[in-house]
């Protein structure tokens, strides 16, 4: 690992000091991920931050200039794996050109703006160099397993009222939204894994060990927190990744692990915890009133009818879907028609036929394309934790609108930034010792 010095040969902590860009970049996105635990404002404010840093010329002094927006038109081109992400942007702004729903459509491209402005400032601010994303990797980790203790201390002196409320379908008081919350907790197992294999910050031989620890507890967490979608998306995540590392080290072994895991772990999660038993009572309860016909309400059965109007709404309009300003008063046409107005409309509860409902087949290819771009790119999948952390967010548009909040597109976006300002600057060789692990 290339590693800055200053100029008496002493080895800098995380920061070159040539470039006053560098730290504060680190700066906001480490900002940024507390914001994306505890504030949607802050989120915001953060992406901002790091769209204004184009105006900063290049050098150790902090020197406002507009010469940065050239830079970033002229850097794109050369890196184009950073603006697939604004595809998600571009198919909603098409979809305003035949949609009559003109506030819904604006509300859509103001959540989604992140998507496109950022690419920009990646192109042209200084790459995380291995070191520094090492550092943002354990601050997202050591966060989470600080805030996961609060939600457990605050669970265990709520105990009855918090179980009740998870019997009735809801969830473990969190500081963010609950699915949303799952899926950082998703994020963090992966990043204590990555972070397992190297020492980063204070460089002890225990190190590892203590991030590993953290990862395991966040694991265990997510199971007394018993988001479905959140236990079902991470464990497909790390069968995939199991299957990838059984491929590349030829040991097929390893790729029984996640179903040794996934049988095992949730009997004795239910076994042992309170609020993993409710939830399994109530999603039993659930899909027993659905198959019956009296679930509209409830939330499984509420999942499952969204879905349904979704994809009739897209049969409907299959080349280029309802028009994305449109979608939310299709949804509230096709319940009407199909259940009268005693449920309440939901979006669909899919991403991906969230955008084909709206956008079409076309539109749908359009954001697939974009999507897996930055891991096509250059092979860039073969950085085990791009590709995991990829396989997370894919497989939550599967069963979340994810991109339809600021939230979920924080996230995403937020973890897309860090990862490939890091991975698009790795040369070919280098990328091929991620994917071997014997990257240094």
């Amino acid at each position: 690992m290339a590693q800055h010095q200053d100029k008496r040969g002493q080895k800098n902590i995380i920061f070159s000091g040539e470039d006053i860009r560098e730290p504060l970049f680190g700066g906001i996105l480490t900002v940024l991920l507390f914001a994306l635990v505890y504030s949607p404002y802050l989120l915001s404010v953060t992406m901002f931050g790091i769209i204004a840093l184009i105006f900063l010329e290049p050098g150790p002094k902090l020197r406002p200039g507009l010469g940065g927006l050239i830079n970033a038109w002229h850097a794109i081109q050369r890196r184009p794996a950073l603006l697939a992400s604004a595809t998600f942007f571009l198919v909603v702004l098409a979809g305003g050109l035949y949609s009559s729903e003109v506030g819904y459509w604006l509300e859509r491209l103001r959540i989604k703006v992140p998507l496109l402005a950022l690419p920009f400032a990646l192109a042209v601010l200084p790459p995380l160099t291995r070191r520094q994303l090492g550092f943002l990797l354990s601050v997202w980790v050591l966060l989470l397993g600080v805030t996961s203790v609060g939600v457990g201390i605050n669970y265990a002196m709520n105990f009855s009222h918090i179980q009740q409320l998870i019997k009735q379908g809801q969830s473990v008081p969190v500081p963010a939204n609950h699915v949303r919350y799952s899926l950082m907790m998703a994020t963090g197992v992966f990043a204590a894994i990555w972070l397992f294999k190297n020492r980063f910050i204070l460089r002890w031989s225990i190190e590892p060990y203590i991030t590993a620890s953290i990862g395991g507890f966040l694991f265990l967490f997510m199971h007394l927190l018993a988001v479905r979608s959140g236990l079902v998306v991470f464990y497909l995540s790390l069968a995939v990744m199991a299957i990838r590392l059984a491929w590349l080290r030829r040991n097929w072994w390893l790729a029984f692990m996640p179903i040794v895991m996934m049988t095992v772990v949730p009997l004795v999660m239910y076994l042992t915890l309170p609020s993993f038993q409710a939830k399994v009572g109530y999603v039993l309860w659930d899909w027993k009133m659905y198959i019956s016909g009296q679930g509209a309400g409830y939330s499984d059965s509420g999942r499952m009818l969204s879905l349904h109007a979704g994809w009739n709404i897209w049969m409907e309009h299959v080349w280029f879907g309802v028009g994305s300003g449109d979608l939310k008063e299709a949804v509230r046409l096709e319940y009407l028609r199909q259940l009268g107005e005693t449920v309440k409309p939901i979006m669909p509860h899919n991403q991906w036929l969230s955008i084909a409902a709206g956008s079409g087949l076309t539109g749908l290819a359009i954001t697939l394309i974009g999507f897996f771009t930055p891991l096509i790119y250059k092979r860039q999948y073969r950085n085990s934790l791009l590709l995991a952390i990829h396989l997370v967010f894919f497989l939550s548009f599967l069963v979340e609108n994810t991109l339809e909040n600021a939230e979920g597109v924080g996230l995403y976006t937020a973890f897309l930034c860090i990862l490939l300002s890091y991975t698009s600057n790795l040369t070919p060789g280098e990328l091929e010792l991620e994917n071997s692990g014997l990257a240094p």
